[in-house]
């Protein structure tokens, strides 16, 4: 049966039910336009529960507003400054977990998903979608999801890797152009370019390195201008990467696995 093609936001999102635990798609991936149709939809809804990592944009930032209490609550394996406030306010809750420990959680079947919303790339001439800039947890989650929700956006990236879901897996689709999330490279200054400058000195040539997201990371990278045939093999790819990767710097040539490559789960 071909996916039901949706006419607005708050309808892609009308098979939700009470009870729910729903899934979201993360990061620069964060599905921001049905994530909007969900803060309409809840409010004729009871005790939904929205599973998710780190989520960006004023859509995610509607998920924690004060008039979806009771109709919805965040569940949060990540911390991020959109959900910050309302965990410690204890209006949300966080699950400290590792977030490779995560996908081991969903497919264990310890934590239910009954729908899964997501944000992908149209689909490709074999029929597959790809989730584009983010597939860290959100892959697990859409082998156990009861449906699945897509947001079609033009403007998601196609990416290589196990990222690809058959169009026909949907249950519901909206399409629409919208832009994506994105992440404002953070404010440097003399602290944390000293930070930098420290940790910058224990990379050496051929090293392979993992980053995060923030001001420390970001110093962290603009100080390995001089070094050689570094590795990529992180969970975050920040802009910062991609200097090092057009000056030549990051290469891969050296890693042990997937040599010549950058891996990476999220951005």
């Amino acid at each position: 049966m071909p996916p039901r093609i949706a006419y607005n936001s708050k309808d892609a999102v009308s098979s939700i039910k009470d009870n729910e635990a729903i899934w979201t798609h993360n990061m620069a991936a964060t599905p921001t336009v049905l994530l909007k149709g969900l803060a309409q939809h809840a409010l004729s809804c009871r005790n939904l529960t929205l599973l998710q990592l780190h989520t960006e944009g004023d859509g995610a930032a509607l998920m924690v507003a004060p008039q979806l209490r009771g109709h919805l609550r965040c569940r949060c394996y990540f911390v991020s400054t959109v959900t910050r406030k309302a965990v410690q306010n204890g209006d949300a809750d966080y699950v400290p977990i590792l977030l490779a420990e995560v996908p081991k959680l969903i497919r264990s079947g310890e934590q239910r998903i009954d729908t899964a919303i997501i944000q992908v790339s149209p689909p490709d001439q074999h029929g597959n979608c790809s989730l584009g800039v983010s597939v860290e947890a959100t892959h697990a989650a859409l082998e156990k999801a009861g449906k699945i929700i897509a947001h079609i956006n033009p403007k998601m990236p196609r990416t290589h890797g196990d990222g690809l879901i058959p169009y026909k897996n949907f249950h519901t689709v909206y399409e629409e152009s919208a832009p994506i999330s994105c992440h404002a490279p953070a404010t440097q200054n003399d602290v944390y370019n000293a930070i930098g400058q420290n940790v910058a000195a224990l990379v050496q040539d051929r090293d392979c390195i993992q980053t995060g997201i923030g001001a420390i990371p970001d110093a962290v990278l603009a100080c390995l201008g001089d070094r050689q045939d570094l590795g990529v093999h992180t969970e975050m790819f920040s802009d910062g990467i991609l200097p090092l990767v057009e000056k030549g710097v990051i290469t891969g040539a050296y890693k042990k696995i997937i040599q010549e490559k950058l891996l990476l789960v999220l951005s």
